[in-house]
């Protein structure tokens, strides 16, 4: 077996139409059709199943494509808002957590870090439950 039947290679859209009409040709031999076009025997699978569900259209790449705003459902919209408000909300934490260790050290005291909530790296980095903030504006 080769190596392009195991892994694969990349397609453009018309030739996983050219894939599929051959495999839906030679009644659904999906091996077959992965050694002829040496792609895999699963991809040949997938788009013949995308295919006979959704037609041509079944076969585009959508991977990385972020849908319009009037495409969203009502739940989509809202999901992504949510999103946005807790990202907000961890920045607004993690600079609120900032300044008040800036306070403390510019009164003398010791500046220990809470790591539980957030840890002051330098004087304008700081890190948030995973997640890096390099500066703030006020």
């Amino acid at each position: 077996m080769s190596q392009a039947m195991t892994e694969g290679r990349k397609t453009t859209f018309e030739e996983r139409i050219e894939i599929v009409e051959y495999c839906l040709k030679h009644q659904k031999n999906y091996q077959l059709a992965a050694h002829t076009y040496g792609v895999s025997y699963q991809q040949v699978y997938q788009w013949t199943k995308k295919f006979e569900t959704n037609g041509e259209e079944g076969l585009r790449d959508r991977r990385g494509r972020t849908k319009d705003e009037v495409e969203l459902t009502v739940e989509e919209k809202l999901k992504l808002d949510i999103q946005r408000i807790e990202r907000e909300n961890e920045r607004l934490r993690a600079e609120n957590l900032f300044l008040k260790k800036l306070e403390e050290k510019s009164k003398g005291g010791v500046v220990k870090p809470n790591t539980s909530t957030a840890t002051l790296f330098s004087d304008s980095r700081i890190t948030s439950r995973g997640r890096t903030f390099d500066s703030f504006t006020m």
